[in-house]
């Protein structure tokens, strides 16, 4: 078994955990990697250096870095994104779409809670916020 845990909770520090899981796991035929905010960039930037091993890649509030094309890959990729969303905006996720596959699923929500449909933002959402009325 591997401590496939990320190093400080954050996966730009341990990029390549997956790989460990992967190879721990070596019974499993087809992955998928995904991640919120900036784990889904580290999610997109280890599918991209891992091709060969990575069939699908699930994006919220996420998109590639400029640097990671992965526009030629055979990935599915599905990218969830929130209208009000004030860090990961949808233009910066419209501007990222095109280093994306072209069979790429995009899905933007209006932001909500789950009980009463009021907007909420992503530091209220982070934060647990639930206005009930």
């Amino acid at each position: 078994m591997c401590d496939c845990s990320m190093p400080l909770n954050l996966a730009i520090f341990g990029i390549d955990r997956a790989e460990e899981v992967i190879q721990t796991f070596s019974e499993i035929d087809i992955w998928a990697i995904g991640g919120h905010s900036l784990g889904g960039a580290m999610a997109a930037e280890f599918a991209g250096q891992n091709a060969n091993e990575i069939s699908g890649l699930a994006l919220w509030a996420a998109y590639p870095a400029e640097s990671n094309d992965l526009s030629q890959f055979g990935l599915s990729v599905l990218s969830i994104s929130a209208s009000l969303d004030g860090l990961t905006t949808p233009e910066k996720i419209d501007s990222s779409r095109a280093l994306l596959p072209p069979s790429t699923h995009l899905s933007k929500f209006w932001a909500a809670t789950m009980l009463d449909l009021e907007p909420m933002d992503r530091s209220q959402a982070m934060a647990g916020h639930n206005q009930s009325g």
